[in-house]
């Protein structure tokens, strides 16, 4: 399953509409008055779950249920066949389901070759499981962690990034008292909850060794399908693929109208007569505007003058990442970007004194760098700045914060 590095996080324009269920009392024990109704009606709705007299909401769920409820969310093969396991032989209607599911490593078996379907899962377990077969958030182990900033408002409607927002933390940092960091279920749970699939009890537990419920897998999966679904939508309106190593690609997009916003990363994958073969990605990190801006261009040279009547400084800190070159080494400067007003109109290039932090030399493969770039634009426009205009790599970024 590709995973999204989330180094990268602010929030990308997206639509995601949660469905809204119209179904009868399906199952006799889930009235529409139960906190799980929605959940359990968008599973049938998406065939996880098959209809029946009664849905078992309070029975506790066992590791072959488990297998084929989460199999199934992310459409595996369930054709029965073999499989690794000495009890979970082929005629065992869900075989191909248990097998596919330890194949993807979304879920193991045991040193002894056993699958033991009959095991009882925890919350722990789930979230492991869940992490593994969906794209969430990648919670990093050493610095921080990932956390939706509109969560309270629709935790699926991506406003404008699903890949969330970096939130630096201490190392020690928790949000359930009870999944400290070393907790074998830490790195799941804390996924789980960057996308906002668990917010845990009001206590501030999550209690990882608790059983789990039909009742709670149907609250797990529904999110996480709902949160797969928004980030997959996403990708359809931006024209993100995945390669082989499922590495996020997005497409190159020589238009200002889908301009790549903070802290989005753009991969430039070209080939030309003049530079040959390069791949590398160019992901604008931060804007510092008007005064400040200002006292970042005063201080490179005090000869430097303020900005024209009317006018204000834009400085765009960028950071390139070059993964491959045919080359040797290749370069990037002020002189490949432009500002263009919100109307079309293209800033005239200014020359301040001394101005050295945009200067990049030589870049070689493997290289990571950032440096700053700068513009004297109008002060009441948000302008876009585009990067190789008129070139097979031409990109455009939003300067708006």
């Amino acid at each position: 399953m590709k995973k999204i590095n989330l180094l990268s996080l602010t929030l990308m324009a997206l639509l995601l509409v949660l469905p809204s269920t119209s179904f009868a009392a399906i199952f006799n024990d889930v009235p529409s008055t139960n906190s799980n109704y929605e959940d359990v009606m968008y599973l049938l709705e998406k065939g996880v779950i098959d209809e029946s007299t009664n849905y078992g909401i309070s029975d506790i769920v066992t590791r072959e249920e488990v297998a084929v409820m989460v199999s199934k969310a992310v459409g595996l093969d369930g054709t029965p066949r073999e499989t690794k396991f000495s009890d979970v032989p082929k005629s065992n209607p869900n075989s191909g389901y248990i097998q596919s599911a330890v194949e993807a490593g979304i879920i193991n078996g045991y040193e002894d070759g056993t699958f033991r379907p009959n095991n009882k899962v925890t919350r722990g377990h789930l979230a492991a499981f869940i992490a593994r077969a969906f794209d969430l958030p990648v919670v990093l182990k050493d610095s921080i962690i990932t956390i939706r900033e509109n969560m309270e408002e629709d935790p699926y409607d991506l406003l404008e990034d699903p890949y969330m927002v970096e939130i630096p933390i201490e190392l020690d940092y928790t949000i359930f008292k009870d999944v400290p960091k070393g907790h074998t279920a830490y790195e799941a749970v804390y996924q789980l909850a960057a996308a906002n699939i668990t917010t845990g009890y009001e206590d501030g537990t999550f209690r990882p060794g608790n059983n789990l419920t039909r009742g709670n897998i149907s609250a797990f999966l529904a999110r996480a399908m709902r949160y797969q679904e928004s980030l997959n939508k996403y990708d359809d309106i931006h024209g993100i693929s995945y390669d082989d190593s499922n590495e996020a690609v997005y497409e190159v997009d020589k238009s200002s109208n889908s301009a790549a916003k903070i802290n989005q990363t753009i991969l430039i994958d070209v080939d030309n007569w003049l530079n040959g073969k390069q791949k590398f990605e160019l992901t604008l990190t931060d804007v510092v505007e008007g005064q400040d801006a200002w006292n970042m261009i005063k201080k490179a040279n005090m000869v430097n003058e303020e900005a024209d009547e009317g006018m204000k400084y834009v400085i765009a800190k960028f950071k390139v990442k070059v993964i491959s070159l045919e080359k040797e080494s290749m370069q990037i400067n002020h002189s490949m970007f432009e500002a263009v007003s919100n109307n079309g109109v293209t800033y005239d290039d200014f020359l301040p004194y001394n101005i050295s932090f945009d200067l990049i030399k030589e870049l070689n493969e493997g290289t990571t760098q950032e440096w700053l770039t700068y513009f004297m634009v109008d002060e009441n426009d948000s302008p876009k700045v585009v990067f190789n205009r008129g070139e097979d790599t031409e990109t455009w970024f939003d300067l708006e914060l």
